[in-house]
């Protein structure tokens, strides 16, 4: 097999990736929702605490609100799978989830296919695009802060992908791109190469 160019991102690397992500989240995301529901913060905070928070004892809310931040890693995973289910021979079959013990135990994803960069980069993008991006943009036009601080956390939790997306997006969309099986990233190749039993071309 060709060997192909490597594009990965180390655990480390990434938390420290995640508080640039995370820097950009505020300048642009959160000082403009400040910014835009300036007048009607202590509305918003009242009618947040009369709906969500009155109704239920405190430990309760907070057990509320970490599962529901569980459920979004989940998701996160399983949208990287839907995404490239797509893209694959055998659809799902292609597609593996687990937990891989790095600093903390984690949640993955594994696509076990290669297909086209641009489709690939698609699934690496759509938790990014739909837990963060979709979360943060509804908060500034609705003023809803814990759709604010569900789109942060879930942009920051994509700063891994974000990252990976932008170096793929320097490479022709039609390269043949392959999931990493150990590390976060993939290996792409520039022309015809032979995977396993299979040639794929761009």
């Amino acid at each position: 097999m060709k060997q192909g160019k490597e594009i990965t991102i180390s655990i480390g690397k990434a938390n420290l990736f995640s508080f640039v992500v995370l820097l950009f989240d505020i300048v642009f995301v959160v000082l403009p929702y400040f910014f835009l529901w300036k007048d009607s913060l202590y509305d918003i905070a009242t009618h947040m605490y009369k709906t969500y928070f009155s109704i239920l004892p405190l430990t309760l809310s907070a057990v509320v609100v970490v599962s529901i931040l569980l459920l979004g890693i989940v998701l996160h995973e399983f949208l990287h799978g839907f995404t490239w289910s797509f893209f694959t021979k055998n659809g799902f079959k292609d597609i593996r989830f687990g937990v891989k013990k790095w600093i903390l135990p984690t949640p993955y994803c594994h696509c076990t296919a290669p297909m086209k960069n641009k489709y690939f980069v698609l699934g690496v993008a759509m938790p990014f695009l739909i837990l963060g991006l979709i979360p943060s943009i509804a908060a500034m036009a609705n003023g809803n802060f814990l759709l604010l601080f569900f789109g942060m956390v879930f942009v920051a939790a994509a700063s891994g992908d974000i990252f990976i997306a932008v170096k793929l997006l320097r490479e022709n969309p039609n390269s043949i791109v392959k999931d990493h099986p150990d590390k976060v990233g993939c290996n792409i190749y520039a022309d015809k190469v032979k995977i396993g039993c299979c040639i794929y071309d761009e």
